[in-house]
């Protein structure tokens, strides 16, 4: 059975919400009521013996690792008659997987070798344990990236210790199409270069956007299409790695991932002169929108337009110069003063965007080009980057870099919240403790207020940013949402990412102003 949000497990752990289940077993975002911090909650259904002791050898393995590209264990447990769980860090971000998924092409080469060699360097340390720890299970769906943007390889449940000696291994079986060497599929042992073998096809996936063929397909004849074929721009170099990294007999790959990171840099230098190029269009013509959506210059005539703009009579807040400071680390930063708008942007004002823009479409669930009925002090949603850039654009602003919105949001001393460091559900912000089930105007939360006196800055919806997610495919989100779980999904810290076409019904924007 489900856990459900705020039951708690072992009478220490306070579900938050479900991040990925399967028939038996999921993962949950959970709060550490002893130490007040947030982590993941791995849950094992299953009864089967092998998989009970699969399950206990990767909270064995894990325990005694400590890297920061790593996740920790911290706890491991069982509930009569209901599981396994095991309790590691909960960590942020999005896989490589989704993020291929919904870049819908190929990655930048440059920025995808810097994630690949964040991987080398935990499987390099995995490697270097005695016995060598094999993770056997290296895939775009176990790499993450957090905010920060440093890579955490995860899910051990495939994991074993290498023993040279055993036909069988120490740990657990399995197999998962496209990343898979050969070796793994049958009764003889793997070492280290199974690990290489699964490297070479993440690269692969990444820099193509296609998974290869399983491993036991190619033995069997199918042919593996080059790296090149399917994306023009890797260089030459760089596909030589990945073709060797893939060799069907383990004999004939990296025989560590030491060389294959020494490589793949190798490879980076003497690709450099390519390595900046954007990747063609892919085959099934998916491509990124502009910018900046085109804003009808006929929609009105000319001497109604400053009225429209007039009244959107957006409220600025002056932000002062000087340092404060920023992210989870409190590094301290200089910016500039800059005006940012006290709050979202609501649905009456951006009515008048489109009142003045004929050409521009409005946001799906209106009604034609009508909000929804009661909502106009509500903040707009269902807007995209280029929505949101293209209201700017029309009055002479843009949106906020995510350095300036967190300034605005948490003033200078960094606070946890715009408020301060106190919590009490639906005293100060619209979240899902809130129980509003949808969003609420913007000026509804006053105790909320942030040190400059803007509104909204904690949940109602997502804002976004100025500033790209580790590629400009994709900008950041700050602030959460009446759809963020509990009190750490709103932090001042708190971060997302969207494509840049993307909308949601739980995201919108402010505007910001330079002097």
């Amino acid at each position: 059975m489900s856990l459900r949000p705020g039951e708690i497990v072992n009478n220490r752990y306070q579900i938050i919400q479900p991040l990925s289940q399967g028939g038996f077993g999921a993962i949950y975002r959970a709060e550490d009521l002893s130490l007040k911090t947030q982590c993941a909650l791995k849950e094992n259904l299953d009864y089967w013996e092998e998989a009970q002791r699969q399950f206990e050898q990767e909270a064995l393995i894990l325990a005694s690792l400590r890297h920061p590209n790593l996740p920790r264990v911290t706890d491991y447990f069982t509930v009569p008659a209901q599981g396994q769980y095991l309790v590691m860090d909960f960590v942020e971000g999005r896989d490589l997987q989704e993020i291929i998924d919904r870049v819908g092409q190929p990655l930048l080469e440059k920025q995808v070798i810097l994630w690949i060699d964040q991987v080398c360097d935990a499987l390099v340390y995995l490697h270097s344990q005695k016995p060598p720890i094999i993770h056997r299970d290296v895939k775009p769906a176990n790499i993450r990236l957090t905010p920060s943007g440093r890579i955490m390889l995860v899910d051990f449940g495939l994991a074993k210790r290498y023993n040279p000696d055993a036909k069988t291994t120490i740990g657990a079986r399995g197999v998962t199409p496209g990343f898979s060497p050969f070796e793994q599929y049958g009764q003889g042992t793997t070492d280290v270069r199974a690990d290489v073998y699964a490297l070479g096809a993440t690269l692969y996936t990444l820099l193509t956007a296609r998974r290869p063929p399983e491993s036991i397909d190619l033995a069997n004849g199918e042919p593996l299409p080059a790296p090149r074929q399917l994306n023009p721009a890797i260089n030459p170099a760089l596909e030589r790695v990945i073709l060797r990294a893939m060799e069907l007999m383990a004999a004939n790959r990296y025989d560590s991932v030491a060389r294959f990171r020494q490589a793949l840099l190798e490879a980076q230098s003497v690709g450099a002169s390519q390595s900046h190029r954007l990747p063609p269009t892919p085959p099934n013509g998916i491509t990124a929108r502009p910018l900046t959506a085109t804003i009808s210059r006929r929609a009105t005539p000319k001497a109604d337009r400053p009225s429209y703009k007039t009244a959107v009579n957006m409220d600025w807040v002056t932000i002062p110069e000087g340092e404060f400071l920023f992210g989870e680390e409190k590094q301290r930063l200089y910016l500039p003063a800059f005006q940012i708008g006290r709050t979202p942007v609501t649905n009456e004002q951006y009515r008048y965007f489109l009142l003045a823009n004929l050409q521009h479409p409005a946001p799906a669930h209106w009604r034609g080009r009508e909000f929804p009925m009661g909502k106009a002090r509500h903040p707009v949603t269902g807007v995209s980057y280029q929505d949101a850039s293209a209201f700017c654009q029309w009055l002479g602003c843009r949106l906020p870099t995510a350095e300036e919105w967190e300034k605005a949001a948490r003033g200078e001393d960094g606070r946890t919240y715009p408020w301060g460091e106190g919590w009490e559900d639906g005293k100060f912000c619209n979240n899902w403790e809130a129980q509003n089930n949808g969003t609420t105007p913007v000026d509804r939360y006053r105790e909320g207020v942030s040190p400059y006196g803007l509104l909204d800055m904690a949940g109602n919806v997502w804002e976004w940013t100025a500033t790209d997610y580790q590629s400009s495919l994709m900008h950041e989100l700050r602030g959460g949402s009446w759809k963020s779980y509990s009190r750490y999904a709103v932090r001042a810290t708190q971060r997302d990412w969207l494509m840049l076409d993307d909308a949601r019904d739980d995201v919108g924007f402010r505007c910001a102003r330079s002097f």
